[in-house]
């Protein structure tokens, strides 16, 4: 937040408190009477008091935004200024500013521009009123009275909808604001003769339900379903039906959906079968299936029509849905629901399984006595696919392994047929085969992991593209001290957008204390505070705008999630690290003045613990897109093994202390600093978040701990360094050893003589720390340290030689002895511009 004058804004960002204070007092002293300019001075108090160079408490400068907020501003532009001031101060006001002002003020004006603010703060009970106070400066026949109307009951929607926890909505609230909404929907449908749309019935119908009238809710879907269709609408009519066990209505829309407007879908069969079963009319829908044009859905009918005790029957349908489906990749998602819950005997599906593997005469393409299609390729993958679905434990299996592997040889060659893009379904087979060896051996040493990053380049040579073979070789790398690669694989995926919310931790992983000459970091931040702060606030206006009200929660909680995402606030932590191992003066000046705020904001919802969307970090990591493929189950056993510290992939609490740590680093003049040091250390008691931090990392935070505690007992002893320059926590140990250096000396930069590390006891002890971590600093020998990387690459190259030429399971794979050369020399050159980095 700026205030607008071009010289305050950067006395304020070069940090001239003073200068900024005097440019403000001139302002006041020639327009007395402007609030905008008492809200300027009051932001400039609230900078000063967080700065170590400041006089300025947080005391004197939360007085003065008090006494302008007594005098109830109502100028937009004054109620923005100062609700700044006081988040920088940590202060909420028992009213919102802007609620204040327009029960003064009554503009139409003013609670549009308060209803703007809520949308940008996701303050959903905030839009509510806002939208309220809209409507009331409009006559519901005036130009925009009906549109405001909605808005203010599309608002009580959302609001019903997400704010769940009691609290905020007790005593019946939902239901007075269901009832008020649907008085506001009579008065727009009393005024002229314009019929409710399907965004507008939306509406209608869900304050219903939230009224408890869904006898009336259901009429009013039947009749607008009756003369438009409209799936949404359809979905709600649906479920209300089964939910209140209507089957009859319930058999006689679906069948009518799924029969006369043709309407082939899943859930239409599901609903119309289930209550066709509750009306004892199995054989009438039976029929209807039978009798239906073949399709994915209506075949997938046929078994799940079944009865639960007629098992040749669910065999015959599973058996008539292969001879259909068998060569195409969607088989196995389709069957997947029906095969691990145990609908259908393991020992029927094998049965199943293997005679059409013989109809279809795959045993000839599996021993070379013809070349493989593109259909043999589907056949075979949706076959080994279910067979490990249904028997996990095949995976232990050497037979399992080498089928895997012999299927991949067999069809390997039609990599040559891909255009760039395609998908290559064979590769499923070379991730089912690395499974299955880390199963079997328990392997999770270094040099497994470089066999299988070898492994997987070879592959990826033919198809740069594929998705989920580039992950797994990013898992692996990020085991290894080898990262260079993960610039070249994450470009590969094009990657953006959303995707870098969910995606980018397979990637970015402790990147700021692995290379420091990096600025992925901030280009991925790029998406948060471009992409994300200017796209989605209009997005969701948008929804207003066009009366699109359906789609409106699922926006306000794509922009939460986004906002409030843990792999936005990660990497804002990692922004930070990096620009104190550059040491970079933009980029440490940008720590306090861009980041420590959205750090601040992190807090701020943390301590909310609510359970409603709003109320909450949010973790949207895809944690399931590395096992879509395979049989598309996460693999406990597995993921144990490739899972180190340095590749696991975080979560909110891992979140919650590294945000807390830079807090009580950069805020240290902070009201609730307290507040920060608390919550640190009951953070730390945490073994499991700890798993997900290095040895060096848990070391720096228990010193900082003890530091906090007030240096009780002795301080934590620093953990001898890795001695394999080719181990991933190599040279991340040495920059989070350095990182710390410049934290303790942070820590006192940034104290004033009042501040807990301002005191001089605390300023000595922090030295005395500094004094231990220099020392270690001093001990790195950079010279020794590229003599034994060269060593170790040695060793490491003819150990994978050795296991590819003569181990049962290396000459499974079939690499070309280049692939070796080739990747060790790759290997050298990203690992010695790695250590040069120390």
């Amino acid at each position: 937040m700026l205030t607008g004058f071009k010289f305050i804004d950067a006395a304020i960002d070069a940090g001239n408190f003073t200068l900024a204070l005097n440019l403000v007092n001139k302002r006041i002293k020639e327009q007395p009477n402007s609030s905008h300019n008492l809200a300027c001075k009051c932001f400039v108090l609230a900078n000063a008091s967080l700065s170590a160079n400041s006089k300025v408490t947080t005391d004197e400068a939360l007085i003065e935004c008090l006494a302008l907020a007594k005098k109830t501003p109502s100028d937009p532009k004054t109620i923005s200024l100062l609700t700044s001031a006081f988040k920088l101060l940590d202060y909420k006001p028992n009213e919102d500013l802007f609620e204040s002002a327009i029960r003064k003020y009554q503009t139409p004006t003013l609670a549009y521009e308060w209803f703007k603010q809520t949308v940008n703060d996701n303050d959903l009970v905030g839009m509510q009123k806002a939208t309220m106070s809209l409507s009331k400066c409009f006559k519901v026949d005036a130009e925009n009275g009906r549109t405001m109307k909605l808005w203010a009951a599309a608002t009580m929607v959302l609001v019903i909808t997400c704010c769940t926890d009691k609290e905020r909505l007790p005593n019946g609230k939902d239901k007075l604001l269901a009832m008020l909404g649907l008085k506001i929907i009579e008065s727009v449908e009393a005024v002229g003769n314009k019929p409710l749309n399907a965004q507008e019935m939306y509406v209608k119908a869900h304050l219903l339900l939230r009224n408890g009238d869904f006898e009336k809710c259901l009429e009013e879907l039947k009749s607008f379903l009756s003369k438009e269709l409209d799936l949404e609408l359809l979905m709600i009519y649906y479920q209300e039906l089964e939910k209140h066990e209507m089957w009859e209505e319930l058999y006689r829309m679906t069948t009518y959906y799924v029969c006369h407007i043709g309407t082939d879908d899943w859930d239409s069969w599901k609903l119309a079968i289930k209550s066709a079963k509750k009306l004892n009319k199995s054989s009438e829908i039976k029929e209807i299936i039978e009798n239906y044009k073949p399709g994915r859905n209506s075949q997938l009918a046929k078994i799940y029509v079944v009865d639960d005790d007629d098992i040749e029957g669910k065999q015959r349908g599973f058996e008539n849905y292969l001879s259909r489906f068998m060569n195409k990749l969607s088989l196995y998602l389709d069957l997947k629901k029906f095969l691990e819950n145990g609908f259908i005997p393991k020992d029927k599906i094998l049965d199943s399984l293997n005679t059409e593997y013989n109809k279809r005469d795959l045993a000839s393409v599996v021993k070379g006595e013809r070349k493989s299609n593109a259909d043999d390729l589907n056949c075979l993958v949706n076959y080994i696919k279910i067979k490990s679905l249904i028997d996990p434990q095949i995976f232990l299996e050497k037979s399992f392994f080498k089928e895997c592997c012999q299927y991949y040889e067999v069809t390997k060659h039609l990599l040559n047929n891909l255009e760039e893009y395609d998908y290559f379904a064979g590769f499923e087979f070379l991730i089912l085969s690395i499974r299955s060896y880390l199963r079997i051996t328990k392997s999770s040493e270094n040099q497994t992991f470089l066999n299988l990053i070898i492994i997987l380049e070879n592959a990826i040579c033919k198809n740069k593209f594929e998705f989920h073979l580039q992950l797994w070789l990013a898992k692996f790398y990020l085991n290894t001290n080898i990262y260079s690669p993960l610039n070249r694989i994450y470009d590969s995926l094009k990657i953006k957008n959303v995707q870098i919310d969910t995606l980018s931790p397979y990637f970015m992983n402790h990147r700021a204390t692995r290379c420091r000459k990096d600025d992925r970091i901030n280009k991925l931040l790029d998406f948060y505070h471009h992409n994300v702060a200017m796209e989605l606030p209009p997005m969701v206006m948008n929804c207003f705008e066009m009366g699109t009200y359906s789609k409106l929660k699922g926006f306000i909680e794509f922009k939460l999630r986004a906002e409030n995402s843990i792999v936005h606030y990660e990497l804002v932590v990692e922004a930070i690290q990096h620009a104190r191992l550059t040491g970079d003066n933009l980029a440490l000046d940008s720590i306090t003045g861009e980041y420590v705020p959205i750090l601040k904001h992190s807090y701020k919802t943390m301590i909310l613990e609510g359970s409603d969307i709003d109320l909450q970090l949010h973790d949207n990591i895809d944690r399931k897109i590395m096992w879509n493929c395979g049989d598309h189950k996460a693999d406990e056993h597995t993921k144990s093994l490739i899972d180190a510290p340095l590749s696991k992939l975080y979560d909110k609490k891992y979140v919650e202390i590294i945000t807390l740590r830079e807090l009580i680093i950069y805020d240290q003049h902070s009201r609730v600093w307290c507040d920060y040091k608390k919550r640190f250390l009951e953070s730390l008691k945490n073994t499991e978040t700890l798993s997900m931090f290095s040895e060096i990392e848990i070391t720096c935070l228990n010193v900082l701990a003890w530091l906090l505690r007030g240096c009780e007992g002795s301080s934590p002893v620093f953990g001898e360094a890795p001695s394999n320059p080719l181990d991933a926590s190599f040279n991340h140990y040495y920059m989070s050893i350095q990182d710390f250096d410049c934290v303790l000396t942070t820590l006192v930069k940034l104290s004033r003589p009042v501040s807990f590390f301002g005191e001089k006891k605390m300023r000595n002890k922090v030295v005395d720390v500094q004094k231990v971590v220099k020392s270690l600093m001093r001990k790195i020998d950079r010279t020794e340290i590229l003599t034994c990387t060269k060593l170790s690459i040695k060793e490491a190259k003819d150990a994978s030689i050795e296991w590819f030429a003569n181990d049962e399971y290396g000459q499974s794979f079939n690499l070309p002895s280049y692939m070796i050369d080739q990747c060790y020399r790759s290997f050298e050159t990203d690992v010695m511009k790695a250590i040069k980095e120390i």
